[in-house]
């Protein structure tokens, strides 16, 4: 889990969550700048796949072992 501290507040960001952005900026990438790459969709599809094994034990859960409600 990816942790930020914002002033006494504290963002807590799951690792498939942050692989989801990660694919999201693949699918954005490439302008006159920055060039593309390929094959573009495996690509996106391996950063947005990338930490899928952290799903289960990043699942937010309470002190008492219960998930928490969204």
């Amino acid at each position: 889990m990816l942790y930020r501290a914002i002033s006494e507040e504290l963002i807590c960001i799951t690792q498939p969550t942050h692989a989801w952005v990660s694919g999201q900026l693949a699918r954005a990438w490439g302008n006159e700048t920055f060039g593309s790459f390929a094959p573009h969709e495996e690509v996106c599809l391996g950063a947005e796949q990338h930490d899928i094994g952290w799903l289960k034990s990043t699942t937010p859960t309470n002190r008492l072992g219960g998930m928490v409600a969204a």
